[in-house]
């Protein structure tokens, strides 16, 4: 089921992993950018530039830990020039 953001539980501990897939046309120069949001800041992005007919995919993962108030877990994509977004994933798994 698509959903725009996720709730973070407080006072637990996440493995968060995500995979951003995206596809460069003509041989033009595309730029991806992606990574996660948490409470709406941007964490360190990955960032993939491509120049032929090639797939491009960035992936990250991290270990969170809420503290005492929920948090609001997003992923987020830009690109640039002519790239084509395919897919992208993103997994969470409550580890404490």
């Amino acid at each position: 089921m698509p959903v725009s953001s996720i709730t973070l539980a407080a006072n637990h501990i996440y493995l968060i992993n995500y995979n951003i897939n995206a596809f460069v046309n003509d041989g033009k120069l595309g730029t991806l950018t992606g990574g996660l949001l948490i409470d709406n800041v941007q964490q360190d992005p990955s960032i993939s530039t491509n120049t032929s007919n090639s797939l491009v995919s960035i992936a990250g993962s991290m270990t969170l830990e809420v503290g005492a108030s929920n948090e609001t877990l997003a992923l987020y994509t830009i690109a640039t020039g002519e790239m084509n977004l395919l897919n992208a994933q993103l997994s969470v798994l409550q580890v404490k």
